[in-house]
């Protein structure tokens, strides 16, 4: 059998370790709490925003992962790397959220998109 040298980046980084598992979930507790503390001074249709965004946070995750390599494989060798880096974030947000928004509306694929 071969074994490959595990370093730093594959203990704190590797999507399945403690480590990223308790950053996660320390984040969306500190948005809890936040959101939970100022959700008397937030108007109906911001709140109606972020309802929407988290029931649709599970098939964004679900879905990211393949915009990201559609995007690696069109927009890396049209753009340099910094920039490569600055557009894959929104760009994979925005349609990320624009596919489970249109999947949520199919009648049998909703229930595998929303929470």
């Amino acid at each position: 059998m071969h074994y490959r040298n595990v370093n730093s980046y594959d203990i704190y980084y590797n999507s399945l370790n403690f480590p990223v598992l308790f950053y996660s979930f320390s984040l969306f507790y500190l948005l809890l709490s936040f959101f939970n503390s100022i959700s008397n001074k937030i108007s109906q249709n911001i709140k109606f925003f972020v309802s929407k965004c988290s029931s649709l946070s599970l098939g964004v995750y679900l879905v990211h992962a393949s915009i990201i390599h559609l995007l690696e494989s069109v927009l890396k060798n049209i753009v340099g790397d910094i920039i490569y880096v600055i557009l894959c974030f929104p760009i994979t947000i925005i349609l990320s959220f624009i596919i489970c928004y249109i999947l949520s509306k199919v009648k049998y694929l909703n229930q595998l998109i929303k929470i």
